[in-house]
């Protein structure tokens, strides 16, 4: 999914923008880098340094649980320098730099000075502990405030139970709409129609969430029109959801308030199922990798995340997928448009009038409101708040600037420079924004190769301007294990244009 301007934009490795860095820098989404820990006490971090080899042990069973071949997991280190950084990191953030971000930084003195502009550091007052987790042992940091230690707050398990039913209430039903490709540019490839059904099966910690997706199959060039009796839909079930995958495998980062999740999936199955079925029909050969007339994700993908924002209402929902192929380069984007009240939501947004030099535009302006970050287990289960604006802006020639500012450490501002063509902004290190029909965005790296390479962090957003002048963001943030380090949920309103 190669573009003249993104060759010579040279994904991220273009100097004047930006410099190679050792730090992890995960920007643009409240989060932290990989010294997760960076605050802590010097006695807090001999009980972390005693404890290493746990996390050793867990890091090395999901690697090879998440295993992939190509760039992405070849250039990871076996040994961490440290627990916190999960690989060698040049610049370890102190307790004293905590509190020196109310000036402005560039994104490369951000960068080279290892400092976290938008992150949830692991408040003074935690300590690391040892855990028993799933029947793991891992590093968890432990409130040392009084209403930890409550009685009636519920368990581990127990809040886990209730995360996934409201997961499978907010899920379940029958949903349609059509899965749309797009091109690295913001073109659209393929629209194929679909239909999931959702239920659950079950009680107590054994319920599970079952979800079938039915495909409507391409007409195929061997049926005759006398054959021809209508549609025929081909379904395909997906991965069971239950306490194990949803924690373990799946990593859901759910938000139950604000209607809105992400996912990590195994394999791009899924979606090469619905480009097979849809547009190649059933004359498709499977055993064809590279079939013409359509672009299947790699059978061997490095990283498939998937991102759903719903509607205000819930009965609407768009679904987004970054795919990432074994080079950790962008292989597949994609999106699903659900409806379950029988409105004709995705046809809406089908023949919305769209002109992909202006959907920038609707971006364009200040936006402010709130930054909710949730940690996953293996990072402390932790979650924290705080309030953001973004301003984007673009001159004459195109150009672009974007400046990104909290609350959070007495206030953080970063200001970061790039280029647009078309519907893409390209941004300092590679970062990639491709701009989608409906008021959607997608940013990811546009390798995460390189980003793996420079021992740096990286994250993928799924943005919806559902309505003027409001929108959310998803944001998935990963480690240079391919591990997920924690999701984030923005919810914004437009200030000015």
């Amino acid at each position: 999914m190669t573009h003249p301007f993104l060759d010579h934009m040279n994904l991220g490795m273009d100097e004047s923008l930006s410099s190679p860095s050792k730090v992890h820098f995960g920007v643009l989404c409240g989060l932290p880098t990989n010294n997760l820990l960076a605050t802590i006490s010097s006695q807090e971090q001999n009980s972390i340094d005693s404890s290493v080899e746990l996390r050793n042990h867990y890091s090395q069973y999901c690697r090879a649980r998440l295993r992939r071949e190509g760039v992405v997991m070849a250039c990871l280190s076996s040994t961490p320098s440290s627990f916190c950084c999960g690989h060698s990191t040049t610049l370890p953030l102190r307790p004293q730099s905590v509190g020196v971000l109310s000036s402005c930084h560039s994104w490369s003195s951000v960068q080279s000075r290892g400092l976290v502009a938008l992150g949830h550091v692991a408040e003074t007052s935690a300590a690391a502990v040892v855990k028993k987790h799933k029947g793991f042992r891992v590093l968890c940091s432990q409130a040392t405030s009084e209403a930890s230690n409550h009685n009636d707050e519920p368990s581990e398990s127990t809040a886990g139970l209730a995360a996934l039913e409201q997961f499978i209430e907010l899920n379940a039903g029958s949903w349609s709409g059509t899965f749309t490709q797009y091109d690295v540019m913001g073109n659209v490839l393929q629209c194929i129609p679909t239909r999931l059904s959702a239920t659950s099966y079950g009680k107590g910690e054994n319920i599970s969430l079952l979800q079938t997706l039915h495909i409507k199959e391409a007409t195929s060039k061997s049926r005759t029109a006398d054959e021809d009796d209508g549609p025929v839909w081909q379904e395909f079930k997906l991965v069971d959801t239950n306490l194990f995958t949803m924690e373990q495998r799946q990593q859901v980062g759910f938000f139950p308030g604000e209607n809105a999740y992400s996912v990590s999936h195994q394999t791009s199955e899924m979606l090469d199922k619905v480009l097979r079925i849809g547009v190649l029909g059933e004359d498709d050969d499977e055993d064809e990798e590279f079939p013409k007339g359509v672009k299947l994700p790699s059978r061997r993908p490095a990283l498939v995340c998937e991102s759903c924002l719903y509607s205000e209402d819930a009965q609407k929902r768009v679904r987004a997928f970054h795919v990432f192929d074994p080079r950790g380069l962008l292989d597949v984007i994609g999106v699903f448009h659900e409806s379950r009240d029988g409105s004709p939501f995705a046809e809406s947004q089908r023949d919305l009038v769209d002109e992909p030099s202006k959907r920038i535009e609707a971006l364009l302006g200040r936006w402010s409101g709130q930054l909710v970050t949730r940690r996953t287990g293996i990072y402390g289960s932790t979650s924290a708040q705080c309030n953001v604006q973004v301003c984007y802006e673009r001159d004459d020639e195109a150009k672009m600037k974007l400046e990104i500012t909290t609350d959070r450490f007495q206030g953080t501002r970063i200001a970061m420079n790039g280029a647009s063509l078309g519907a893409v902004m390209r941004f300092e290190g590679g970062l990639l924004t491709t701009m989608l029909p409906g008021g959607l965005a997608l940013t990811c790296p546009g390798s995460v190769g390189q980003s793996v390479g420079r021992k740096q962090a990286f994250y993928f957003e799924f943005s919806w301007i559902e309505s003027p002048g409001r929108r959310r963001r998803l944001v998935r943030t990963y480690d240079t294990d391919g591990l997920v380090v924690s999701t984030s949920l923005a919810t914004e309103s437009k200030l000015s244009s």
